[in-house]
C-alpha cells in the first residue's frame, strides 16, 4: 500500500509540474499578444523598421528554419535591406494558433500572411503575391511590456 501511495504522490506531482511549467493564457495576457501582434502588422504594412524593432526585447535573436541564429541589430539591417524589393502591402494578418505561460514566458505558435507587389529579383519584376510563415515566438515581460525575445520560423 505504501508503494501505490508513493506513485500516486509522484504522479500528482509531475501533473501539478506540468501545469505550472505550461498553462493557458490569462486575459491580459492574450489582450497583450493581441495587441503586439497588431503594432507588427501596422508596422509592417508602414514598412516601418523602427516599429518592427520596439517590439523587440534588447536580447531579441531570430532562428532561421535552416537553425542559423541573427541578432537585434543584425535583424533590423535585413528589414531595411528587405524594404525597397516591397513595393506595397494589399494586407498582413497575423494569427495566433497557439499559446501558453511557461515559467514567466508566453510562447506563441503564430502564423502570418502576406499579400502585396514584391520584387521578383531573378527576373527584376514587381510581381503580386501571397505568402505565409509561421514562427514559434517567445515573449518576455519587460518594463516596457511585453517584448519578442525569440521567433523561430518554422516550416
Amino acid at each position: 500500500m505504501k508503494t501505490k501511495s508513493c506513485w500516486t504522490v509522484f504522479l500528482l506531482s509531475l501533473i501539478a509540474i506540468n501545469a505550472v511549467l505550461a498553462a493557458p493564457l490569462n486575459s491580459a495576457q492574450m489582450r497583450a499578444m493581441k495587441t503586439a501582434y497588431a503594432q507588427q502588422d501596422k508596422a509592417l504594412l508602414a514598412k516601418n523598421a523602427n516599429g518592427l524593432i520596439a517590439l523587440t526585447d534588447i536580447s531579441f535573436q531570430r532562428k532561421s528554419a535552416e537553425g542559423v541564429r541573427t541578432g537585434r541589430e543584425l535583424e533590423r539591417a535585413y528589414i531595411l535591406d528587405g524594404f525597397p524589393h516591397i513595393k506595397s502591402f494589399d494586407s498582413v494578418r497575423t494569427t495566433v494558433k497557439s499559446s501558453d505561460f511557461v515559467g514567466h514566458k508566453i510562447v506563441v505558435v503564430a502564423q502570418t500572411r502576406f499579400s502585396g507587389v514584391f520584387r521578383n529579383t531573378p527576373q527584376d519584376k514587381w510581381t503580386h503575391r501571397v505568402f505565409a510563415t509561421t514562427s514559434r515566438d517567445i515573449w518576455v515581460s519587460t518594463p516596457n511590456g511585453w517584448k519578442l525575445r525569440l521567433t523561430e520560423e518554422m516550416l
